[in-house]
C-alpha cells in the first residue's frame, strides 16, 4: 500500500514508506520494478531534497532550505519531484498496489478510500470571468468528458504534479491537458472563486490570464472575446546552427507571430483596454488541419523534420541543392523559403548551354548559365575567377548568390583551368585536351600502326626503343611536343637520332637547294637523294634540326650520329664568336646543328630568326628555371617539333614542369602565373586531389618513361646503404659552434628578405663542408680499404670539389691511383679513358656538375656518394654513369651521412620532394632498389619502390 500524505513544508504532495514495509518489500520474494519504486521514494523525502539540492552554506538548516523563496531552486526541485512522483503512480497501477491520500499524519486509512485512476480524457479547463462594479470574479471549472465539474473545491480537488498535471478529484486520479500546467487549478483546492479588485484588474489579467487564456475554454460576462482569424502563411526560414550546420526551419507564421510545427500553442492573445474601462481579449487560433497538410508536404521530399521543426545540412551545397530541387514543391504547398537580404542563395531553375567549334588548332567553347528560365544568362567565363580562387559561390547581377555545382566544378575544370578565356568563351589549343575530346584529337592526328625503321639506321633497336621512336613519331606528325624520359642508360639518344633520321626520309619535300653553279644538290652528289623505296609520307616540309645539349656531351652527341646515322650531315656549332659567326653562314645546309645551351642562349637573337625541323632538348632540366636566361633562350627556338630528353624532368618543384611545357606545348599549362595560381599553390598548401588529378592528365600524354627494370631483364641488381659517419670531438664541437653563430647571425639580420635567404645559405654551405670533415673521411676510407686490391673500380661523387681535393690529396699519401674529373678538368677524354682502361686505376673522383651526365662508366661497380644532394633525382643520375646497360655486376650505392648534422635532413627533404612530384607525374618514377644487409657500423637505406607495378 503507498500512503500519499501532504508535505506542509511544500506545496506538493509526496509518499511515504514505512521503515518496516519498505523493509518487507525488499526481503519479500517482491517484482522487480518495486525496489525502483522504493528508491525513487527515498528521493522524495524532505532529508534528500535538502541533502541533494540545498545550498548548506546557505541554508544551514533543513526549515531554511524549505523556508527561502528562491523561485528557480524551488521550481527545479518541484518538476524533479513531481517527474519521480508520476513514476511511482504509474508502477502503483501497472503493478495493482493501492494508493491512498492522506491530508496529516493523523489521518486514518481506510480500504475504501484507496484513489482510482480516472478514464476519462484529459481533463479541459473552462476559465469563467464575471465582471461587476468592485472588480471580476474568476471561477474555474472543469471539463471530464461529457461531465462538467463547475465548483473543483467541493469534489475534494488536490494538486499532485504540475507538469504533467495530474490531480485527484472525487477520488479519482486525472490528467490535465498536456499544454496546461496543474498550478492553474492551485487557486480552487479550497474556494470555489478568486475575487479580483477592480485596481488589480490589469495587472492580474496581463500577468496570469492573459498566458491561459489562448489555451483554454473562456466564459466571459462583462468583457469581450474576439476570435481574429490571420491565414497562416508558412515559412522554411535558412538558419545556421551552433555546430556550423545549414539548417531549414519551417515556421507556422500568423501575422507577426510564429510557431514550430510540434509546438504546444494553439494561438496567442492580446489584451486590449476598451475606452469605456472594460477589457477586450482578441485571440488568434491555429489552422491544425492545414498544419498538418504543410508539414505532410515537407516530408513528402523525404526529409524529415527534428522535434523544432528543422532540417539540418552537413554544407550549404548540400542545402542549396535541396532548395533547388524542392522548392518548386514547397511553393505548390503554400511554403515560402526565406532567406537572409544580405546572404541570399539563388534557388531558382538552373541550366547549362554549351557550343564547340574548331579555328586551326584551337578548340572554341561556349558555355553559357541560364537561369530563371532564361531571363539571365551568364557566361561561364565569368565565374573563372571564383573558381580560382577556390570559391563556390558567385555574385549574381540580381544580388543573389549562385552556388557553383559541385557536378559543374568536376565538369569544366579543366577548361577553366588550363584554357584560355577570349571574350565570354574559352580556347584551348589541341595538345590540352584531355579524356574523350583527347581520344578523338588522338584518332585524327596520331596514325595507328607500326612505323617503320629508317631505312638507313646503322643499329638495331631493342624492343622498347622501338616503342619510343615510334611514340616520337606519332607526337612529330601530329605537331604536340614531348619529353622521352627513360631512365639514365635506356638509349634516349638513339631513339632520338633514329627520328631525326625517319624526319629526312620520309618528308615530301626537300626545300634545300643546289649551290650556286650547281646543277644537284649535296645530297645528289653524294647518292643521298630519296630512293624510290623510301616512304615518304610525312606531310612536314624538311628543314634542318636542332640538338641542345650540355657541354658535356656535345662530342657525344657528334660521335653518335656519325656512328648511328652517317647519312645525317653534322654540324657542331661551337667556338669563339668569330668562329660561330663563319658557322653561322651555311648553318641551315646541314642536316642536324649541335650547340650547347650556352652558345644558344648567347647566339638566341640571331638564331630566333631560323626555322628548325625538330628540336632537342638534351637533359632537358637545363633549363627547368622558367625565369633563368637559358629557359628565355630555348623558348625563342622555332621549330616544327619540340623534343626533351630527361631522365628527371623535375627534380624540385612543379615550376619546373610549367618551364619543361612551356617550350613542348607553350599553350597547355597557359601563364606562369595562372599556372601557380591555378595548380601549384593549391597543390603545395592544401594539397586539393582534384587538382592534381587534373594535373596528371593534362600532361601524361606528353611524357614517356620506361624504367630499367620495366625493359630489361638482364640488368644486374643494385643495393643501397646509408652509412651513417660519427663525427669527431673537434669536428662536433666545431659543428656546434658554426651553427649557434648562424642561428645568432640570422636573428640580428635586418634588411631585405633576399639578404636573409644569402646569408642562410652560406650557412648551410659552411655547415655542410663541416659535415665533410675528419670523421666521415675516416669512414669512407674504410670502406676503400676493403676494396683496395680488387677487380671492383669505384665512383666517388661529391657536390664540393675542396672534399674531393681532400680525397685525392690522401690518396696521393697512400700511394694510390686515381683520376679525378671536375669543372676544371681539361682532358676530358683522356681521363676518362684512362679509368676506363687502366686496371691500376681504381678510384674516380667526379664533382656533381661534371659528371652527373653523359657518361658511360659501367666498368665500375661501386658507387660512393660522399654527401647527400638536395635532390634526388641528381644522385639518381650520377649512380646510372655505372647502373645502365652494359653493367655486368651488381651495383652497391653507398651514401654517406654524417651523424647529427643536417645531411640527415637532406635525406627527409629528398623524400618530401619526390612525393609532391611522384602525385603528379606518377608515369615519372625513380628505379627500385634493394636494400642489402648492413655491415658493422653501417645503416640500410630507405626501401625503394617496386615501379614495374
Amino acid at each position: 500500500m503507498l500512503r500519499c500524505h501532504r508535505n506542509n513544508t511544500t506545496t506538493s504532495n509526496y509518499i511515504d514508506v514505512g521503515r518496516r514495509l519498505r523493509a518487507e518489500l525488499l526481503e519479500a520474494d517482491c517484482p522487480p520494478q518495486l525496489p525502483q519504486m522504493v528508491k525513487l521514494c527515498d528521493e522524495l523525502t524532505a532529508e534528500y531534497l535538502y541533502l541533494h539540492y540545498a545550498n548548506t552554506k546557505v541554508h544551514i538548516r533543513e526549515c531554511d532550505f524549505w523556508a527561502c523563496d528562491d523561485r528557480m531552486l524551488r521550481g527545479h526541485v518541484k518538476a524533479m519531484a513531481d517527474r519521480r512522483l508520476l513514476k511511482v503512480l504509474q508502477g502503483a497501477q501497472a503493478l495493482d498496489i493501492p494508493i491512498h491520500y492522506l491530508k496529516t499524519d493523523r489521518t486514518t486509512v481506510y480500504a475504501g478510500d484507496q484513489l482510482r485512476w480516472c478514464h476519462e480524457t484529459a481533463a479541459t479547463p473552462v476559465m469563467d470571468f464575471r465582471r461587476h462594479d468592485q472588480g471580476t470574479d474568476y471561477f474555474l471549472h472543469l471539463r471530464l468528458g461529457q461531465r462538467m465539474v463547475e465548483q473543483p473545491c467541493d469534489h475534494g480537488l488536490v494538486v499532485l504534479t504540475f507538469a504533467p498535471g495530474l490531480f485527484v478529484l472525487d477520488g479519482e486520479i486525472c490528467t490535465l491537458d498536456e499544454s496546461l500546467s496543474a498550478q492553474l487549478l492551485l487557486p480552487f483546492v479550497e474556494k470555489s472563486k478568486v475575487a479580483i479588485p477592480r485596481r488589480m484588474e490589469n495587472d492580474y489579467f496581463r500577468r496570469f490570464i492573459l498566458k491561459q487564456v489562448s489555451k483554454v475554454e473562456i466564459w466571459t460576462d462583462g468583457f469581450d472575446i474576439d476570435d481574429a482569424g490571420e491565414p497562416l502563411q508558412p515559412q522554411m526560414a535558412v538558419e545556421t546552427a551552433i555546430n556550423g550546420d545549414r539548417l531549414l526551419t519551417l515556421q507556422m507564421r500568423y501575422g507577426t507571430a510564429a510557431y514550430p510545427p510540434d509546438g504546444r500553442e494553439v494561438g496567442r492573445v492580446v489584451l486590449r483596454e476598451r475606452e469605456d474601462g472594460g477589457f477586450q481579449f482578441i485571440r488568434f487560433r491555429r489552422d491544425t488541419q492545414r498544419e498538418q497538410a504543410v508539414v505532410r508536404t515537407v516530408e513528402a521530399t523525404g526529409a524529415r523534420l527534428s522535434d523544432n521543426g528543422s532540417i539540418a545540412f552537413a554544407t550549404t551545397s548540400m542545402m542549396v541543392e535541396w532548395l533547388r530541387r524542392y522548392a518548386p514543391m514547397l511553393r505548390e504547398g503554400g511554403v515560402e523559403v526565406v532567406q537572409p537580404s544580405d546572404n541570399a542563395y539563388y534557388i531558382g531553375p538552373l541550366s547549362v548551354e554549351q557550343s564547340e567549334s574548331w579555328q586551326g588548332d584551337w578548340l572554341q567553347t561556349q558555355v553559357t548559365i541560364v537561369l530563371d528560365g532564361g531571363r539571365l544568362r551568364i557566361p561561364f567565363a565569368e565565374l573563372r575567377d571564383t573558381i580560382l580562387r577556390g570559391e563556390q559561390e558567385y555574385m549574381l547581377p540580381t544580388g543573389e548568390r549562385l552556388l557553383i555545382p559541385e557536378e559543374w566544378l568536376a565538369r569544366y575544370a579543366p577548361l577553366v583551368l588550363a584554357a584560355v578565356t577570349t571574350g565570354k568563351g574559352f580556347m584551348r589549343h589541341r595538345s590540352q585536351l584531355v579524356g574523350k575530346a583527347a581520344e578523338a584529337n588522338v584518332r585524327q592526328e596520331l596514325p595507328s600502326g607500326e612505323v617503320a625503321l629508317p631505312h638507313r639506321l646503322q643499329a638495331t633497336l631493342r624492343p622498347y626503343q622501338r616503342v619510343g621512336y615510334e611514340w616520337l613519331w606519332h607526337h612529330l606528325q601530329a605537331g604536340l611536343g614531348c619529353c622521352l624520359s627513360d631512365e639514365m642508360g635506356l638509349g634516349k639518344t638513339i631513339q632520338a637520332i633514329a627520328l631525326l633520321l625517319k624526319y629526312k626520309e620520309a618528308t615530301k619535300v626537300h626545300k634545300r637547294k643546289p649551290a650556286a653553279g650547281f646543277l644537284f644538290t649535296e645530297e645528289e652528289m653524294s647518292g643521298e637523294a630519296p630512293r624510290p623505296d623510301v616512304e615518304c609520307t610525312a606531310d612536314l616540309p624538311f628543314r634542318t634540326s636542332l640538338v641542345v645539349a650540355p657541354a658535356s656531351v656535345v662530342h657525344n652527341w657528334r660521335n653518335e650520329l656519325a656512328r648511328f646515322a652517317p647519312t645525317l650531315s653534322t654540324c657542331v656549332y661551337v667556338g669563339n664568336v668569330g668562329e660561330r659567326a663563319l658557322l653561322r653562314r651555311s648553318l641551315m645546309k646541314w642536316d642536324v646543328v649541335v650547340t650547347t645551351y650556352r652558345t644558344l642562349a648567347n647566339d638566341i637573337e640571331m638564331l630566333a630568326g631560323e626555322e628548325w625541323g625538330i628540336a632537342v632538348y638534351d637533359e632537358s632540366q637545363a633549363f627547368k628555371n622558367a625565369l633563368s636566361r637559358t629557359h628565355e633562350a630555348v623558348v625563342g627556338v622555332r621549330a616544327l617539333f619540340h623534343l626533351a630528353l630527361s631522365g628527371t624532368p623535375v627534380e624540385n618543384n612543379l615550376g619546373e614542369l610549367w618551364g619543361l611545357m612551356n617550350v613542348l606545348n607553350p599553350s597547355l599549362l597557359g601563364t606562369l602565373r595562372h599556372f601557380r595560381r591555378s595548380f601549384v599553390h593549391p597543390i603545395a598548401r592544401r594539397w586539393e586531389e582534384d587538382r592534381v588529378t587534373l594535373l596528371r592528365q593534362m600532361v601524361k600524354p606528353f611524357f614517356l618513361k620506361r624504367t630499367k627494370w620495366e625493359v630489361l631483364d638482364d640488368l644486374p641488381e643494385r643495393q643501397d646503404e646509408v652509412v651513417v659517419c660519427p663525427m669527431t670531438d673537434a669536428q662536433g664541437r666545431q659543428y656546434a659552434e658554426e651553427l649557434s653563430r648562424a642561428r645568432n647571425e640570422w636573428m640580428a639580420a635586418e634588411g631585405s628578405a633576399a639578404h636573409k635567404e644569402f646569408m642562410m645559405m652560406a650557412a648551410l654551405q659552411r655547415l655542410r663542408k663541416i659535415a665533410n670533415g675528419e670523421g666521415k673521411m675516416a669512414v669512407v676510407f674504410d670502406h676503400l680499404e676493403q676494396l683496395r686490391g680488387t677487380s671492383h673500380k669505384v665512383l666517388l661523387f661529391s657536390e664540393y670539389v675542396t672534399f674531393l681535393d681532400k680525397v685525392a690529396e690522401e690518396m696521393e699519401n697512400r700511394g694510390w691511383t686515381y683520376e679525378m674529373l671536375t669543372g676544371q678538368t681539361t682532358e676530358r677524354e683522356r681521363v676518362i679513358g684512362r679509368f676506363q682502361t687502366d686496371m691500376q686505376c681504381q678510384f674516380f673522383l667526379i664533382s656533381l656538375k661534371a659528371g652527373g651526365l653523359g657518361l658511360n662508366l659501367v666498368e665500375a661497380d661501386y658507387v660512393f656518394l660522399l654527401d647527400p644532394w638536395w635532390n634526388l633525382s641528381a644522385e639518381e643520375q650520377a649512380i646510372s654513369r655505372s647502373h645502365r646497360i652494359g653493367q655486368r655486376r651488381p651495383v652497391f650505392v653507398y651514401r654517406f651521412v654524417s651523424e647529427r648534422t643536417l645531411e640527415e635532413q637532406i635525406l627527409t627533404l629528398q623524400q618530401r620532394k619526390q612525393s609532391l612530384i611522384d602525385s603528379v607525374m606518377p608515369f615519372i618514377l625513380l628505379p627500385n632498389t634493394t636494400s642489402s644487409s648492413p655491415h658493422s657500423g653501417r645503416r640500410n637505406s630507405r626501401p625503394g619502390r617496386d615501379v614495374s607495378s
